[in-house]
């Protein structure tokens, strides 16, 4: 898949997964070596800015070699269906074989190599209708600073216009919950869904004054949302984050900390809230383990379908699964895996989709 090597540095590591030894290789090739034009190859910069995560603030494959995967590994795949199983393989492929965000600058990549090791024909079917879906959510929202159709937010959403009216007619009128809101996308693609309010939450000021631009922009009632200067965690607390980055969470080790801002827990925030609770989604840049700590009262109360980002950071992919799993063991719920960026280098956009069993299609 890579090509072009040269003074390169093999790291070989290895993890025991049953009577089996999996050797992670990372090759290390010299930079100027992207001068080389060769239309087969793309820059992996240029295809993915992702690359596998490493900063929410440690590398997966570091993870994965200092920790117990193959009881990880037991508790993630347990219960789960056939195509849940499917994306999980794929991810775990990509983990161990595509290089970290801060090395993916010093590869090129071979596309059709690449879709042919990490996507199914299925796949290669979804990315088309994707690309004929992205001209029609242009003209629909008016986002700012990315296009809609090219938003995994807004296509997460989607991911629900897609499952069952009986889901749908479930989460109608109900509370919504945005946690991580970025600039609006999430919000205002939320809002075809019919929620009674969103509560967003956001902890970069940058993304709060777009949030707010966007949300005047698509013409959404201010009595249909609330964004929230809050990081949506597993209790009441302080932390200090980047006040310029418009992606970086509260473990985030990229940028300079010069903010302070409070986090709260959601069973905390709706404690004085009127309604019940329809939809939760969740993209907190690495700590959705511990915001799921503190919102097992609201997830057993209400019985919300949830959409939880596991695609940051290696404890909540490897943990969050079996943590919601045992939140919800006597509320009957089915947990599934879905990935809805299918032509991400990373993982960007592995996520938990959960609701009550009552709905499935």
């Amino acid at each position: 898949m890579f090509s072009g090597f040269d003074n390169i540095i093999y790291f070989i590591g290895g993890i025991i997964l049953g009577n089996t030894i999996i050797l992670i290789i990372v090759y290390f090739r010299n930079k100027y070596l992207n001068k080389n034009n060769d239309s087969k190859y793309a820059n992996l910069y240029s295809v993915s800015c992702e690359g596998i995560t490493d900063h929410q603030p440690q590398s997966f494959k570091e993870y994965i070699l200092h920790n117990n995967t193959p009881i990880l590994l037991e508790k993630l795949y347990k219960n789960l269906d056939a195509d849940s199983i499917s994306i999980l393989d794929k991810a775990l492929n990509k983990i161990l074989h595509i290089p970290d965000t801060k090395y993916m600058k010093y590869f090129r990549i071979d596309i059709e190599s690449y879709k042919n090791d990490f996507m199914t024909e299925k796949e290669h079917k979804s990315i088309i209708l994707r690309k004929k879906m992205q001209p029609i959510l242009d003209a629909k929202y008016k986002m700012e600073p990315m296009p809609a159709g090219n938003n995994v937010a807004i296509l997460t959403q989607h991911y629900i216009r897609f499952s069952s009216q009986k889901l749908k007619d479930y989460i109608k009128n109900k509370i919504f919950i945005d946690g991580g809101a970025n600039y609006g996308d999430t919000a205002i693609a939320m809002i075809d869904l019919e929620p009674s309010k969103i509560y967003s939450f956001e902890i970069s000021k940058i993304n709060i004054n777009r949030y707010i631009y966007n949300m005047k922009r698509n013409n959404i009632p201010k009595s249909l949302y609330e964004i929230n200067k809050l990081a949506l965690y597993g209790s009441k607390s302080t932390f200090k984050v980047s006040s310029t980055s418009i992606n970086g969470g509260i473990n985030d080790t990229l940028y300079k900390k010069d903010d302070i801002v409070k986090s709260i827990d959601l069973d905390s925030f709706l404690k004085d809230k009127e309604g019940s609770v329809g939809f939760i989604q969740a993209d907190l840049q690495g700590v959705q383990c511990n915001a799921l700590l503190g919102m097992k009262k609201t997830i057993y109360k209400y019985r919300p379908v949830l959409i939880i980002d596991i695609s940051d950071n290696p404890e909540d992919f490897f943990c969050a699964k079996p943590l919601l799993e045992d939140i919800v063991k006597d509320s009957n719920y089915k947990i599934r895996i879905i990935d809805y960026d299918k032509f991400e280098i990373g993982i960007l956009g592995l996520s938990i989709y959960a609701y009550p069993k009552e709905l499935d299609e």
